[in-house]
């Protein structure tokens, strides 16, 4: 996995996503009741639209990582 800069291919943005998405699952009953999912996944959506206009992907087209990503986020914390 490259770090940002857009030059990672989306098999490793997906990894990472789901990796992601273990970690949070694991920490889930340590930290769940005191964590606001709303916010987070405010935050995710934000952070997948900065980095997308970053790395001058186009967000809207099917394929893309980011319009995976942004999809992902939508569904919500199991959503992967």
């Amino acid at each position: 996995m490259n770090g940002g800069g857009g030059t990672g291919s989306s098999h490793e943005d997906m990894r990472l996503s789901r990796l992601y998405q273990q970690l949070i699952e694991w920490q889930e009953p340590r930290f769940g009741q005191e964590y606001d999912l709303a916010s987070g996944l405010d935050r995710y959506r934000a952070w997948i639209d900065e980095h997308s206009k970053d790395a001058g992907h186009n967000a809207s087209a099917a394929g893309s990582s980011v319009a995976r990503a942004r999809r992902h986020a939508a569904a919500g914390p199991r959503g992967f």
